[in-house]
Parts: structure tokens; sequence; C-alpha cells
């Protein structure tokens, strides 16, 4: 592998992580109302599909401190 392959796959972990990380903070956020509701679930969801691209991708299984897609989900309560 190239210096420049392994410089782009460190890079998309690092958009991965970042991902990660403002999904956990769009999912703080309290919706003014369903259309907002699923914006929000929309980006979750297209975002965790993403970050399980990403590691897929790079044979990396998620650890303790990457996103875990089973908790990215808002509560309907």
């Amino acid at each position: 592998m190239t210096d420049q392959v392994t410089h782009l796959r460190g890079q998309c972990l690092v958009l991965a992580g970042l991902l990660e990380n403002a999904v956990k903070v769009v999912q703080t956020i309290e919706p003014e109302n369903s259309d907002k509701e699923e914006q929000i679930q929309a980006f979750i969801d297209r975002s965790t599909s993403a970050v399980q691209t990403v590691l897929r991708e790079h044979a990396m299984q998620p650890s303790h401190h990457l996103f875990n897609p089973t908790t990215s989900t808002r509560s309907n309560s």
C-alpha cells in the first residue's frame, strides 16, 4: 500500500470519528415538530451508515470509542 493510500485511509477514519461525534451532538437536540424529528433521524441514519461503511471498507470492527449504531436511533418517547 502506498503512503498516499495509507494517508487517505487515515483521513477517512478521522472523518468517521468526527461524524460520530456530530451524531452524538445531534442526538441531544429536541425537535420542535415531527418534520424536524424526521430530519434529525434521517441525518442519524445516514451518518450511521456512512461510519459503518468506512469501518467495513477498512476491515475494522467498531470499538467502544467508535460509533455504536445500535444506540444511534432516537427514542420515540
